[in-house]
């Protein structure tokens, strides 16, 4: 492919702190007194080594991970959710977070335009809900850690722009 935006992208920035978007949530678990999660780390520790825990331009967390209350719905029940969903309503840049390999690039139903990285040692990421993907990205290609793989985005099952991101 030609030149894309992707080709002046910045590389990922390590964060001190994740902020919630809000201080209600069914599963962002505890905030301190300006919204900061109390439980974020800059990495998760993993089988294939560390990966950043926020692979992303400039989020807040929307959504945790596990079980979490359908209030939208209105039906007062709730679903197990999957990932964690980090939102910005003006989109952002996107990274992979470790070195891996691309897996797939593809939509997949209710998490709209994916990308899936293999890190070793069984451990995949995976970028839902995506605007863009770099044009550069092919399955089987070897990314490095914090290089933009994406533009976060509102497709498949979304109700705002945000990635979700998951660690398999």
């Amino acid at each position: 492919p030609g030149q894309s935006i992707f080709d002046s992208a910045p590389h990922a920035e390590v964060r001190s702190e994740l902020l919630a978007c809000s201080a209600s949530g069914s599963n962002i678990g505890p905030l301190g007194d300006h919204r900061q999660s109390l439980e974020y780390t800059p990495y998760i520790q993993t089988a294939a080594g560390a990966l950043l825990r926020d692979p992303t331009e400039s989020v807040c967390l929307s959504s945790g991970f596990g079980y979490r209350t359908l209030v939208s719905v209105g039906t007062g029940g709730g679903a197990a959710h999957t990932g964690i969903d980090l939102a910005n309503a003006n989109g952002g840049w996107v990274f992979a977070a470790g070195d891996g390999w691309v897996t797939s690039e593809a939509y997949r139903g209710g998490y709209g335009l994916v990308v899936e990285l293999d890190h070793g040692q069984g451990v995949h990421t995976l970028y839902a809900h995506l605007n863009e993907v770099n044009p550069h990205l092919r399955p089987g290609m070897f990314v490095r850690s914090g290089e933009a793989i994406a533009r976060m985005g509102r497709t498949g099952n979304a109700t705002g722009v945000h990635l979700q991101y998951e660690l398999i």
